[in-house]
């Protein structure tokens, strides 16, 4: 049985489960066989046992690969004020402008969850935070959304949407 690890080429191919790798205590610019084996895991999802099947050569080969692609990555002054999924237009939230409900659920959302996170900056275009329908369900939960973020959106727009809330909450 031949087991295939698919790393993108480009910065962009990064979505938010990659955010996992870079948390990683071990991953640096010199890591031991162990930590190597343990960041292609994380961003593969590929079993460290099946990753041992590997030569260190193709080890060392993929981890250099992973790491190519997220020295792209950078911090940007602004995340895009829309983006498009699947055909939903998503607006992003203006923390000046939204209910304090945001608010608490904003505080309460953890880095290490951050597809809930990512779901928390934008909203479809025309729904309000909270939103209810009218048998009392939230319109468009951080639940409902945070599947569609973890597919679709690109870590590079995440850093950029944390490193844009955080100025935002520095600043007041």
């Amino acid at each position: 049985m031949e087991i295939e690890i698919k790393i993108g080429k480009r910065t962009s191919d990064l979505r938010i489960e990659h955010y996992r790798v870079i948390q990683e205590p071990s991953f640096t610019d010199s890591p031991d066989l162990q930590e190597m084996i343990q960041d292609i895991h994380l961003y593969s999802s590929v079993t460290p046992s099946k990753i041992r099947a590997f030569t260190m050569k193709e080890i060392v080969k993929m981890y250099g690969a992973i790491c190519k692609q997220f020295a792209g990555l950078t911090v940007n002054n602004e995340p895009p004020k829309q983006l498009n999924f699947n055909g939903v237009k998503y607006n992003l939230i203006d923390p000046e402008k939204v209910g304090v409900g945001w608010h608490q659920d904003f505080a309460s959302v953890s880095i290490e969850q951050p597809t809930r996170l990512a779901a928390m900056f934008y909203l479809p275009d025309g729904v309000y935070y909270g939103q209810e329908d009218e048998y009392g369900n939230l319109v468009s939960s951080i639940r409902d959304r945070a599947p569609i973020f973890a597919e679709h959106m690109e870590l590079q727009t995440f850093i950029d949407a944390c490193a844009f809330f955080l100025r935002k909450f520095e600043k007041s």
